[in-house]
């Protein structure tokens, strides 16, 4: 009977440590994890304010008008680092860029952004291999509108600002070390106020997107 215990006791530390060694390796996944990847968001703020500056100084000096300064989107390269499975901090360096030309003029607005964000995971549901995250962040956010017209003449106007946002979504595993995010959010910037132009202005908008990671 002796025997067979002390049998049956080594049998059950063998079995023990097995199952801890793939807790073990498991964790290790899941935890001290860093992430790298891009999200591309639909940012569109309201411009209206602006425009206008920028067509009322056309206006006033005769020169040639150019169409509306629009922003559509938003791309984010992403590091993100795992402390565990439920919890992430990231850092975000990014912006925007658009540019149109008219014989030797141009007419462009440049947009950056750099902040950090944590990220908190209350769901997940292992059997679809995804996960709900709730994020809040800050940093700085800038940018510059310039148009060019004849005889070297431009106009140029740029402002920085700080930025805060909140928002959640949706983590999908695609492979043990790939993954998808789809995410909705406010972003909140102070409005600005353009001395030059005589106007405001406003980055202020919700912004939704699409992001693909890898882990390290």
């Amino acid at each position: 009977m002796y025997r067979i215990m002390k049998y049956f006791f080594v049998l059950l530390l063998c079995c023990s440590y097995s199952v801890l060694s793939q807790t073990v390796s498991t964790d290790s996944v899941e935890h001290h994890r860093v992430d790298v990847g891009i999200s591309v968001f639909y940012y569109h703020p309201n411009l209206s304010d602006l425009n206008k500056g920028f067509a009322q100084v056309e206006e006033n000096s005769a020169l040639s008008p150019w169409s509306d300064f629009n922003i559509y989107y938003l791309a984010l390269p992403t590091v993100t680092y795992h402390f565990n499975r439920k919890n992430q901090i990231a850092l975000q360096v990014g912006g925007s860029f658009m540019e149109r030309t008219r014989s030797d003029n141009k007419s462009y607005y440049f947009l950056w952004m750099i902040g950090g964000e944590y990220r908190h995971v209350p769901i997940i549901w292992r059997k679809y291999s995804t996960e709900l995250f709730v994020v809040v962040g800050a940093g700085a956010i800038g940018a510059k509108f310039h148009r060019s017209y004849d005889n070297n003449v431009g106009i140029s106007e740029a402002a920085t600002n700080f930025y805060a946002n909140a928002g959640a979504g949706l983590s999908l595993n695609v492979t043990n070390r790939m993954s998808m995010n789809v995410d909705v959010r406010y972003l909140f910037v102070p409005k600005k106020q353009l001395n030059n132009l005589n106007s405001n202005l406003q980055l202020k908008s919700f912004i939704a997107g699409i992001g693909i990671f890898y882990s390290l």
